[in-house]
């Protein structure tokens, strides 16, 4: 019997609040997942808000896979990796001061709605490639019939974070 008492107060303890689980520390709760890059996650979010300069009341759609050729007029075609829902999450939080931001898995209905005005934009991203002290990533907007650009962008860090400096070979803009 004494040897009960033991475990029992180790129980009550953990009942209690001891052993209670901080959810505000569960991903997508306002913390990031050891498992996200914060340096990836912040270079996207400055190629994000250098496409969609003014995202207003439109909704800023951002394609869920990385697409070799994000940058590429007409659409992106290799688009083998995935964006971890962890990332996802990650990358909207950084992006929570816009009105609407969200992750699509399917585009050819939203790109429709886009071209006949219905939807916002559509933003696709690319791997990032190390240049020396800066980054290399391709990326595009689509925001509707002739309306959009890409290329590959040059983002650099500095003393305010990541920001798009320029590109390298040339954009297309429609």
């Amino acid at each position: 019997m004494r040897k009960l008492v033991p475990i029992a107060l180790v129980v009550a303890v953990s009942v209690t609040g001891c052993g209670r689980l901080d959810h505000s520390a569960a991903p997508g709760a306002g913390s990031s997942s050891p498992s996200v890059d914060a340096r990836k996650i912040a270079i996207y979010e400055a190629v994000v808000r250098s496409l969609a300069e003014f995202p207003t009341e439109r909704t800023v759609s951002i394609y869920d896979r990385v697409c070799a050729d994000a940058g590429a007029a007409g659409g992106a075609k290799d688009c083998s990796s995935v964006f971890s829902q962890d990332e996802q999450a990650a990358l909207l939080r950084a992006l929570s001061d816009w009105p609407s931001v969200e992750f699509v898995s399917r585009t050819e209905q939203l790109e429709k709605d886009i071209f006949n005005g219905k939807g916002g934009m559509l933003v696709r991203l690319g791997p990032i490639t190390e240049d020396g002290d800066k980054v290399d990533v391709p990326a595009s907007e689509y925001c509707g019939g002739l309306c959009g650009r890409g290329g590959v962008w040059v983002v650099e860090q500095g003393s305010g974070g990541w920001s798009v400096t320029g590109s390298v070979g040339g954009t297309w803009i429609s």
